[in-house]
């Protein structure tokens, strides 16, 4: 027994192999108004990067754009391996990085191009992705080509309808936020495609168009009028929103409105 007991024993002290260091599970922050320093927010990223957590990632890189801290949102995205940038949540705000940096930090010399290839391989890898299709009409737009922003974002409302759950058919209503601005998008595309048509009778549609989501966004959302709300959101560039803001009064005159007429 003795010698059975000696035998045990050293099987008993021996010590367990330190477990190899992996990256580690972060909590993500909860909400897009966190006061979480760029710092922290920029470990979580990579540290959700690294453990292929890209939602998660995408939470937190959102929170760094929202504040419009490109340089902390790119140092997280920098860490991306080829595969993970075809990821669709990657990929949106990859998109969405180049389309702030537009304005924001100029000295990168991104384009609506680049935003564009982004929000495109987000909408391949995920279609059901409102945000991406949303983003991509305001590239397309940017770009000229109206009759893309159209389709695009007619995509947009038709995937954020299906999203619906409570439908109420006596108002309207949307399941994400950000598709209120497909509406604007389309009232002012539909507007730029009646200025360049000559022929009245071609005309007439898309100017009923217009006016349809003209009415349906100031339904949807009467701030929409006000020139220094959309300032403050990412999506609209200052040419976008002197764009809007003239659509604004073209529809309103057509429409009888003097409240905006007088925008």
């Amino acid at each position: 027994m003795l010698g059975l007991a000696l035998l045990i024993l050293p099987a008993i002290n021996r010590s367990t192999p330190p477990a190899l260091p992996t990256a580690t599970e972060t909590p993500v922050a909860g909400s897009a108004g966190s006061t979480q320093p760029s710092t922290e927010l920029l470990s979580s990223a990579i540290n959700a990067i690294a453990l292929e957590r890209t939602a998660s990632a995408r939470t937190l890189i959102e929170q760094l754009l929202d504040r419009n801290d490109l340089t902390t949102a790119a140092a997280a995205l920098s860490t991306l391996t080829a595969p993970q940038k075809q990821d669709p949540d990657m990929a949106y705000v990859l998109g969405r990085l180049a389309w702030q940096q537009i304005v924001a930090d100029p000295t990168v010399s991104t384009t609506p191009s680049d935003a564009l290839r982004s929000w495109i391989d987000a909408t391949q890898g995920n279609p059901d992705l409102v945000e991406a299709w949303v983003g991509l009409g305001f590239a397309h737009y940017a770009l000229g080509d109206y009759g893309e922003a159209i389709r695009v974002w007619e995509r947009a409302i038709a995937i954020d309808q299906g999203q619906r759950r409570d439908i109420n058919p006596s108002a309207p209503q949307m399941a994400n936020p950000i598709t209120i601005h497909a509406y604007a998008g389309l009232a002012m595309a539909y507007q730029q495609e009646a200025n360049i048509t000559i022929v009245a009778e071609e005309r007439a549609p898309f100017e009923q168009q217009a006016q349809r989501y003209y009415r349906q966004t100031l339904a949807l959302d009467p701030t929409m009028v006000n020139p220094n709300t959309l300032a403050l959101h990412w999506l609209w560039l200052p040419t976008l929103n002197n764009d809007w803001q003239t659509t604004l009064r073209q529809l309103a005159l057509s429409d009888g409105n003097p409240k905006i007429e007088g925008n």
